[in-house]
């Protein structure tokens, strides 16, 4: 199933606007009784969904769709992860209830997974944005109960590992993230 997700995805930041543009120009899609080819409607699908929460035209549920683009943030493609960290953020900050809990350990994945890329990602949120980051990273921690540091020590200590060429700037970022995240699953955690 992630497999295809990140295909409609990929299919969508790459082609979509040319495919949009060719349906529009022959009528398909339009006021017209012709469907879309089904992964393209798909593909169109998915995006303008993306698009719709990034406007805030809609809240984002704990549905397939959007959480395919949460998958995202695990998509061997750059451009597909980019594109879904700008969702992620939407969907962070409109999120309560499951979908709230969801988006955290997706947030936590992606920076495990591609650290670098994250850190940078994570330098373009405003202040709201990176407070909640923040927060979904401690609610995972948090589930650990008081062991917590433990876990949060071998989460950042291998992000380091794999920010060891990473510019200084990359690195004080990392350890001002780490900060927040260990005061804020403290707050979280009932002693």
């Amino acid at each position: 199933m992630k497999t295809l997700l990140y295909i409609i995805a990929a299919t969508s930041l790459m082609g979509c606007s040319e495919a949009a543009d060719k349906n529009a120009s022959a009528g398909v899609g339009k006021d017209t009784t012709q469907p879309l080819a089904g992964a393209q409607a798909a593909t169109l699908s998915a995006r303008k969904h993306a698009e719709a929460i990034i406007a805030g035209k809609i809240r984002p549920g704990d549905d397939e769709a959007t959480v395919a683009w949460l998958d995202s943030l695990q998509s061997p493609d750059i451009k597909i992860r980019n594109y879904a960290f700008r969702v992620y953020k939407a969907i962070s900050l409109q999120s309560d209830g499951a979908l709230g809990e969801t988006v955290c350990g997706y947030v936590k994945d992606y920076f495990a997974a591609y650290p670098k890329e994250a850190l940078v990602n994570y330098a373009t949120l405003n202040k709201v944005e990176k407070r909640q980051t923040v927060e979904n990273l401690a609610f995972e921690f948090s589930m650990n109960g008081k062991a917590y540091q433990a876990s949060i020590d071998e989460y950042f200590n291998a992000i380091e590992k794999e920010c060891r060429d990473c510019q200084e700037q990359v690195k004080e970022r990392l350890l001002n993230l780490r900060k927040a995240v260990e005061a804020e699953t403290k707050l979280m955690v009932v002693e």
